[in-house]
This record gives C-alpha cells, structure tokens and sequence, in this order.
C-alpha cells in the first residue's frame, strides 16, 4: 500500500518493499556497460561462512574514504567472523586533535544474529559515485584487496558483494545523510569534499520525508535514478521498484509479470526466470512519454508455466528474450508516464 507523505515541499510514496529476489548463480555475457561498471565485483566466497551467535565487535580506524588518498593505515580486516565492526573514523586534517566517532556496520543487519562478513572482506572502505548518475546515488562500499597495501586498491581489488551477490555492498548516502550512527562516515565525506553539507541535507529531508527510515538500505536496491538504468527482474513476482527524482520519491510494482487469464480461474505468472531489463523511452511515440521494456540479458533461463497459455490467449504476454522489448500481444509492451497508473508516475519523474 503507498502512502503520500509530506514534508518541506518534498512528495514522498511509501511503501512496503518486498524482499530481494534470490541470487543467481552466473552472469551471461552480453550486459550492458553500464551495469558491468555497477557489478565489477567478484562473488563472495561464503563457504565457510556461519552465523555468529553474538555481534563482536572490533575497533578499527580509518582516516578517508577518498580512494586517492588512502594510506596503509586505512586497511580494514573483517573476515573473523564478524556480524558488526566498530570503526573510529579520525579525518585527516592538519590539526593534531582532530574529531573522531565511532560507526558500526554491518554486513546484513536484517538477520539475527547477524550474518558475518565472508572470509575475504579484507580491505578498505571508500566513497563510490557513478559520474552517470545523481550525486543521491552514491555511498561507501567495501573494496576487497589481496594485501594491506593500498596500491592493491586499483591493481587487483575487488567490490564487496551484498550476501545475495547481485550488487556491490553499499551503505548509501541517504542512510548516512539519514542515520545519526552514521555520523562518522558523514563527516569524513564532508572533510573529504567528497558531498557537500547541501546535498546530505537533502538526502536527510528525503529519507526523513519517506517515512522509511529503517528500510532506506533495502530501498536502494530497487531505485532507479535514471531512465535507462538496468534492474533485475523476476518473472515470477510482482516486484516493486523505486524512482527517485530531484525532490521526491514515487514506488510501484510492476505487474506486467502476472498476466488475468480464464484457464487459471485469475492472474498467474506465465514464466519464470530471472533478466536484466531497463526502461526505454519509446520510439512510436513521439511527443509523449511513454516507455517501453528492454531485455538485456538473461541471468536465469525463462521457462514456460502452462504451455496452453499462448495458444490460448490472443494477447498473450510474449516469452521475454534477450535484445527483444518486451512483448503483448505482437505489440511492445508499453507504460504511459502521463497516465494514472503508479508505475507511470515512477517513471514519470524520469522522463
């Protein structure tokens, strides 16, 4: 259920967001560029991996989040089995008595107990900005190296994953802006002029706005800052997705996923499977903003449900392939971002 929010000039949808879709277990080549940028990440080893029955924490300090000035000193071990770390974050100012704080991560805090990080998370943590995407879109990731030594940073490091292993782990700039714990990582990127105070004032006014605090991480997952962004699609949920624009946040599902048929006695999913889609402005339309769907590659192979569906009904919701829009009855498939359907006005504030 979405509910309007408001506050300080800023329109907010809030909703429920349903959990992650589950891992897939290798990636077909034929992605675009942009989301093998986002993803550069190698899977986690989580073999070895179990749960701790208590959070142990461990104090470790870090100075920058700046990749360009990070010194030895920086370097982070959480592989033992850890849930939580405290960090003392200490910027690297000329004044000999500089602020520090205290942060605590975690690596899924959704879990109790915690899940620890893998055995590989040895690192540094940094400030990660796509320059193809809003400044709202960054946030501190985890870069895996194979020594202490930064110079590993560029020449052989690697992106923490998120458990799942779909993206890279990231604290994102709206839960920092956001989350007084996380008031260290906030000054560090301050001191860094890695963000201004401006843009964490209205990320505060946004995630406050939102009524979601606590769901900010999850949310990021599924937010799309841009039209074209890719994002994963299950076929067989109706999955909610997240446009954010200048100054506000709009959230609907996509239920094109689900087809209303009479051989089901009401809606079902036709397929299954897991891709890679984006949205596109479409070409048959000019003049208006309507949007087509993309498939750009497919992470699970898509499998039919009922193999009398297509046969039976005339506009029938095509088998989604890679390259292909997505299809309906011979026709593309197509959203109205000036209409009245939730998921229009999510990609209306992107168009």
């Amino acid at each position: 259920m979405l509910k309007l929010c408001r506050s300080s000039g800023i329109v907010v949808k809030r909703c429920a967001l349903h959990p992650s879709p589950p891992t897939f277990k290798q990636s077909i080549p034929g992605i675009c560029q942009w989301w093998r940028r986002y993803n550069s990440s190698a899977p986690p080893d989580t073999s070895t991996t179990k749960p701790t029955t208590t959070a142990t924490r461990h104090r470790r300090t870090i100075s920058t989040l700046d990749p360009s000035h990070l010194q030895d000193h920086d370097f982070l071990d959480l592989s033992t089995n850890i849930g939580s770390a405290t960090l003392t974050t200490r910027p690297s100012t000329p004044e000999p008595s500089s602020p520090t704080s205290h942060v605590t991560i975690h690596y899924l805090r959704s879990t109790i107990p915690f899940l620890p990080f893998p055995p590989h998370a040895r690192g540094f943590l940094y400030y990660h900005h796509d320059p193809a995407l809003p400044p709202t879109s960054s946030g501190v990731r985890f870069r895996c190296t194979p020594s202490p030594h930064v110079s590993s940073f560029f020449s052989a490091g690697q992106d923490l994953l998120s458990p799942d292993g779909r993206a890279p782990w990231t604290v994102w700039i709206m839960v920092i802006a956001t989350k007084r714990t996380y008031a260290g990582l906030k000054e560090l990127l301050i001191s860094d002029g890695l963000v201004t105070t401006e843009l964490m004032r209205h990320c505060a006014e946004l995630g406050e706005a939102s009524g979601a605090v606590h769901g900010l991480g999850r949310m990021h997952r599924r937010t799309l800052f841009m039209l074209g962004q890719p994002f994963f699609l299950d076929l067989g949920t109706v999955p909610r997705v997240v446009a954010m624009g200048t100054g506000e946040i709009r959230a609907a599902q996509i239920q094109f996923t689900s087809v209303g048929w009479r051989g089901s006695g009401g809606r079902f999913y036709p397929y299954s499977g897991h891709c890679m889609v984006r949205f596109e402005r479409s070409e048959e339309h000019q003049g208006r903003r309507v949007a087509v769907v993309r498939v750009l590659e497919v992470l699970k192979p898509i499998e039919v449900t009922d193999p009398t569906y297509y046969n039976s009904c005339r506009r029938a919701f095509e088998k989604p392939r890679a390259g292909s829009l997505l299809m309906k009855g011979g026709r593309p498939l197509t959203i109205d971002a000036d209409g009245d359907t939730e998921l229009g006005k999510c990609l209306r504030l992107l168009m």
